[in-house]
C-alpha cells in the first residue's frame, strides 16, 4: 500500500473557509468605510446550481441548505453501500493509502474527518447542517466546488451512514435530486494491526445533470483531484505533533 505524502495546500486569493467564514456581504459594525463584497450571481440551469464571478455567500448557502432538508436520497441503488456496491452503470473510484503510524496519528486523522476540517481544501468546501461538530446520519451537506474560475457549483447530500469503532471511523454520503451526480461516497480512516493509520475514499457514481454528462472528464478529474487532496489533508493532520 502506497504513502499518502502530506503538503502544505496554499490557498489563494478565490478561496473561502468553511461555515460560519462563508463570505458575508454585511460590513463589520465597527468599518465606517467598507465596501461591501457583491453578491455573486447565482441560477439552476440544467439541473446545476452555479454562482459566477465568487463563491456563494452563507445566506446562499444557508438557503439552499434548508430548502434541501426535505430532499430524497437518490434515487440510486444499494444505497448506504458505499463500501462494497459496485452496481452497474457507474463508475467505481477508489483511493487508499497509508497516511500515518501510531495512536496519535490515529486520533488526529479521525478527528480531523469527523469535524470535515480534512475535507475542506482550496476549492471544495462542506456546509453541514446547523455547522454540526459531528456526523450524524440523515444530516444535509452542501458541497461547495469551484470548478473552472470565477463558476462554483453547489450540490446537495445526505448522510447516510456513519460508523464509530474504536480503530475506525466513516461516513458515508448519497446525493439527492439537487446533485449534478447520482451515486454514494464513502470516507474513512482506521488503524491497522500493525499501527499503520489507513485512509480510504470509495464511491460509485454517474452522471445525472445534462451538464454533468457533457462535462464528464472534467467531473471525473474533479472526483480524483478531491480524493487526492483529503488524502493529504489527512496525512497532514495525522502527522501533526501538536
Amino acid at each position: 500500500m502506497r504513502i499518502c505524502h502530506s503538503r502544505k495546500v496554499k490557498t489563494g486569493p478565490l478561496t473561502y473557509g468553511r461555515p460560519p467564514s462563508f463570505p458575508d456581504p454585511r460590513p463589520p459594525a465597527n468599518a465606517s468605510a467598507h465596501i461591501a463584497r457583491p453578491m455573486p450571481l447565482s441560477f439552476r440551469i440544467a439541473g446545476v446550481d452555479v454562482s459566477l464571478g465568487g463563491a456563494p455567500h452563507a445566506a446562499q448557502v444557508s438557503a439552499l441548505s434548508t430548502s434541501s432538508r426535505a430532499a430524497s436520497i437518490g434515487p440510486y441503488p444499494s444505497v448506504g453501500q458505499a463500501a462494497t456496491a459496485s452496481p452497474p452503470g457507474y463508475r467505481i473510484n477508489t483511493l487508499s493509502r497509508v497516511i500515518g503510524t501510531g495512536t496519535h496519528a490515529w486520533r488526529k486523522a479521525a478527528k480531523a474527518l469527523e469535524t470535515a476540517d480534512a475535507l475542506e481544501t482550496p476549492w471544495v468546501r462542506f456546509w453541514r447542517q446547523g455547522h454540526a461538530l459531528r456526523w450524524a446520519k440523515g444530516d444535509v451537506v452542501v458541497v461547495v466546488a469551484r470548478v473552472l474560475p470565477f463558476v462554483w457549483t453547489s450540490n446537495v447530500n445526505k448522510v447516510v451512514a456513519v460508523q464509530r469503532r474504536r480503530r475506525s471511523l466513516s461516513v458515508a454520503w448519497g446525493t439527492t435530486s439537487r446533485h449534478v451526480l447520482r451515486g454514494e461516497e464513502v470516507v474513512s480512516v482506521s488503524k491497522k494491526e500493525n499501527g499503520d493509520v489507513v485512509f480510504d475514499l470509495r464511491s460509485f457514481l454517474r452522471p445525472h445533470a445534462f451538464m454533468a454528462w457533457l462535462s464528464y472528464p472534467l467531473v471525473m478529474y474533479l472526483q480524483a483531484a478531491f480524493a487526492r487532496d483529503v488524502c493529504r489533508q489527512l496525512a497532514e493532520a495525522a502527522n501533526d505533533s501538536s
